[in-house]
């Protein structure tokens, strides 16, 4: 019974994340490059702005396009978690939930329906697209929210959100990716996937180190009631 009561007066503390500066001030850029490539063509000359509003060649947008187009642009709060990882010295409180924890998490349910057709069968590609389409996809994700889910009372609020947000970037991305990697037409209309085959390294790395980073987290609590009745 105090055992009990002790674990429900016990109050974590946020433990900071250390990231090198190196890296986060190569995935800034990053994400501000990501940022602009949301305006230019990505793949068919169609940009995640023109998926986004359903302006698709030939009147074909849909659904999917909005779900495919949307997660591209966490790319903005992702510019603006890592400069305030760079600028800001003020401590983050612990949890999960904030406004950019429910934007990645709107993005992710985005992602997960984007997989859908390839699920059934219904997307048009070779059975190895589809393979790594349904791996690299449902396998970020997956891995993402289990390492949130595991680590969410310890981890601070500003890492969470970077972790989410890129899960869902990250993994949206990668799809991206394999769809459009057999794309025709000139550089300039598919100038964002070129972008993208760099900054997807960054990008990558900066999620790798996070979700390395929280996996090896220890809790540290306080209690709040040292000494119940």
């Amino acid at each position: 019974m105090q055992t009990k009561h002790l674990d429900q007066t016990r109050e974590y503390r946020p433990i900071i994340i250390s990231i090198p500066t190196w890296l986060v001030g190569a995935t800034t850029l990053a994400w501000f490059a990501a940022s602009v490539m949301n305006f230019i063509p990505f793949a068919r000359n169609t940009s995640a702005w023109d998926a986004l509003t359903l302006h698709v060649p030939g009147h074909q947008g849909n659904w999917w396009h909005v779900l495919v187009g949307l997660p591209f642009f966490m790319a903005f709060p992702m510019l603006w978690l890592n400069l305030r990882i760079l600028f800001s010295q003020k401590q983050s409180k612990t949890g999960i939930m904030g406004p950019h924890f429910i934007l990645a998490i709107i993005s992710g349910i985005c992602t997960a329906l984007v997989e859908v057709p390839f699920i059934a069968q219904r997307a048009g590609t070779s059975g190895m697209q589809r393979f790594e389409v349904i791996i690299l996809g449902l396998g970020i994700l997956s891995s993402g929210i289990w390492v949130l889910c595991a680590r969410r009372k310890w981890i601070d609020r500003i890492h969470a959100n970077l972790l989410g947000l890129s899960t869902a970037y990250l993994a949206n991305l990668a799809i991206c990716q394999i769809i459009y990697s057999e794309a025709t037409g000139n550089a300039w209309s598919r100038a964002g996937w070129l972008a993208s085959t760099v900054l997807i390294f960054p990008i990558g790395a900066e999620w790798l180190c996070l979700m390395m980073k929280m996996q090896s987290l220890q809790a540290t609590g306080v209690s709040q009631n040292p000494h119940p009745a």
